[in-house]
Formats: structure tokens, C-alpha cells, sequence
């Protein structure tokens, strides 16, 4: 019995012992791998000696281009930190040919500056007028856009917006002005409760009639500030633009703080300004376009300007359109300054445009450091 059992214990020795054999042998093989790998030069394929030239030679015209693409990719990152605005979507730097809100800055300030955010133009009216002046495009707005009442023939009482193309003369729509008792409508300045007659002096068709809706008042207070026509008014899609009224519900929401017992000092109302890109335009077969734009309005805005980042009149806001059966999409609707044009070319009536194309600033002050 004593030799089984011995026979047995050298059959299992045997077996553990080939068992650990194969695995030994794969561990050694793998570090002399390891350390063979680890030589310097073993990792590199081999060339052939003629193939390996003895130094690389950079020729003058490729260090003359590398040193001028090094400068101006050091000029590019100056320019940024000097001049690019911080918006929504980083940093970006002016563009002479798009006119993107924050627009284009040319000052020359040196050092610290900051900017503002809607900047004025470089001419926001005529040069000649007189009076306070006019250090932005929301201030240029404000002292030439005006709110209109109508007490119609009829009985009833109308509003809209009007603007000034000169000292005396108000553009507005047909409709803000139509059926006015003796010809004569109302307007008064934002913020102020003081009311000033106003005479139609030329009047449109309704809209639905001829793609007019335009009439022309001579104001019996004369403004010291009035818009300009822009230069031009082809491919207007993306282009920042500015809405100015007298929007009803805004009035209406003013007057209902005012009965509620809100400490509003309401001496009048003031001019609601949105701002927004032209979406759309929409040529009409002769002169002029309707030109679809998101710069909010509503009703009490028609007859207002629409106006580019220069303050100069892009078109006229007339009215809105909304379908609640098929969108919830409200299209605020201007008709384009051409038009306006031959409505005031017809009636011989002179007017003021701009003899260059819209290039807005931003002003820059220095900081104190």
C-alpha cells in the first residue's frame, strides 16, 4: 500500500511541474521583450544612411514667409485684445463688411476703453440743425419720433407714431391720419403732455389700393432734430435695424399702473424702441417692398420708423400679421424708404438722405485707471 501511494504523490508531482512549465518559460521570453524594447534605438526603423541628410536647410524666402505668418498671427492676437467685443457668442472682432450689432469701431482712443452698446452714427441728423445734441441713436429717436391723435369725423379717437423727415414735416400712415376732422391731427413729444397741431398736407390711397399708406403733416412746432433717408436700400436681409412708437399696449399697461396707485411720474409716454434684423423683403411689381423684420411692434407703432444702426429710415412700420390657425409667429411688417421716396417725389417734396452708406460706431470713453 505504501508503495501506491508513493507511485501516486511523484504521477501528481510530475504534473504540477509540467503545469508551471510553459507559463515560466512565456515569463521570461516576455521581459527579455520588455527590456529589449527598452534599448534607445530599437523603436526606430531604419533608414538607409544615404536617405539621412546630415542638418536640415531652411531656405531665406521659408524663414522670411514663417517670420511674417508668426507676425501676423501676433498682429491678429493684439487686434483682439485691443478691439474685439465681448458678446453672446465670444469675442468678435469688427468687420468692415457685415454690420452685425456690436457694429464697427473706428475710434482712436489710446488705452483703457469700454463701449456702448447701441452706438450712434457719425451724422445722426443734419449738421446744421441747432440745439441739444445728439450723443446716441435711442436720444436721436426720441427727439424726433412723436405720438399722434386723431379725432376723426366720425366721432372716434385714433393713435399712431409719426417721425420727422425735417423741422416741420412728419411722415405717418394713411390710416393713423385718415378721415382727420379739418384735416388736422395732434401730436405731441415723448414724455411730454403737451400737444401740438399738425396739418395734412399730402395723403395716399389706403394700402389695399396702390401699396400705399403715407401721409404728410406740417407740424406747427418745429423739431430741432429730424431723420435722414439711407444711402441705399438693396439687399437689406440680416441688417440690423430699430423700431420706434407708441405701441397701444404699452400705453395702455403705463396707464393701468397709474390707476393702480404706482408712484409713476407719467407726464406723458415714452418712446418704446426694439431692436431686430430684417428677415425678409418682399419687392412690390413697381417701387418700394414690404420688409419683414423682428424688431417687436404692435398696434400704435404704425406710421414709425424703422431705422438702421446709423439712425438714417429704412422704411415705415404699417402693420402686423398673425394667422393663430396656422402659427404662433407674429410677422412685424415695415414698408421699405423707396417707396416713401416716390410718395414724397410725387408730391414735390424735398427731403434729406444720407450720401454714404451706414457704418455705425461704437463710442469709446476712457477709463480712468
Amino acid at each position: 500500500m505504501a508503495s501506491n501511494d508513493q507511485g501516486h504523490e511523484n504521477v501528481e508531482r510530475a504534473k504540477n511541474y509540467y503545469f508551471w512549465v510553459p507559463p515560466f518559460f512565456l515569463i521570461i521570453i516576455l521581459c527579455l521583450f520588455v527590456i529589449y524594447l527598452l534599448i534607445p534605438g530599437n523603436l526606430i526603423y531604419p533608414r538607409s544612411a544615404s536617405n539621412i541628410p546630415d542638418k536640415v536647410v531652411i531656405s531665406d524666402a521659408a524663414k522670411k514667409q514663417l517670420i511674417e505668418s508668426l507676425e501676423t498671427q501676433i498682429a491678429d492676437l493684439e487686434n483682439m485684445s485691443a478691439n474685439a467685443v465681448c458678446t453672446d457668442e465670444g469675442l468678435m472682432l469688427p468687420d468692415n463688411r457685415t454690420m452685425l450689432f456690436p457694429p464697427k469701431i473706428n475710434s482712436e482712443i489710446d488705452g483703457p476703453s469700454d463701449f456702448s452698446i447701441l452706438p450712434p452714427a457719425r451724422k445722426l441728423s443734419d449738421p446744421n440743425a441747432a440745439g441739444e445734441e445728439v450723443s446716441s441713436l435711442a436720444s436721436l429717436l426720441e427727439k424726433t419720433t412723436v405720438l399722434i391723435l386723431n379725432e376723426r369725423s366720425d366721432g372716434e379717437t385714433g393713435s399712431g407714431t409719426g417721425f420727422f423727415i425735417s423741422d416741420d414735416l412728419i411722415l405717418t400712415n394713411e390710416h393713423v391720419v385718415a378721415k382727420a376732422a379739418n384735416g388736422t391731427v395732434e401730436f405731441t413729444y415723448p414724455n411730454s403732455s403737451e400737444f401740438h397741431a399738425a396739418q395734412i398736407i399730402s395723403i395716399s390711397e389706403p394700402f389695399e389700393i396702390n401699396n400705399e399708406d403715407y401721409a404728410l403733416l406740417r407740424a406747427n412746432k418745429k423739431s430741432q432734430h429730424f431723420l435722414l433717408f439711407a444711402n441705399d436700400f438693396d439687399d437689406l436681409t440680416l441688417t440690423p435695424v430699430v423700431s420706434a412708437g407708441f405701441p397701444g399696449d404699452v400705453i395702455e399697461s403705463l396707464l393701468e399702473f397709474k390707476m393702480e396707485g404706482t408712484s409713476l411720474d407719467l407726464d406723458g409716454f415714452p418712446v418704446y424702441q426694439t431692436n431686430g434684423v430684417v428677415n425678409a423683403t418682399q419687392p412690390y411689381e413697381n417701387v418700394g417692398a414690404l420688409l419683414m423684420h423682428s424688431a417687436e411692434i404692435s398696434q400704435g407703432n404704425s406710421g414709425g420708423p424703422l431705422v438702421n444702426g446709423c439712425g438714417e429710415i429704412l422704411g415705415m412700420n404699417t402693420f402686423t400679421y398673425n394667422n393663430k390657425e396656422k402659427s404662433v409667429r407674429t410677422l412685424n411688417i415695415a414698408l421699405r424708404a423707396d417707396g416713401i421716396q416716390d410718395f414724397l417725389n410725387q408730391s414735390q417734396i424735398n427731403y434729406f438722405q444720407s450720401e454714404e452708406a451706414c457704418s455705425p460706431r461704437v463710442i469709446t470713453k476712457q477709463v480712468s485707471e
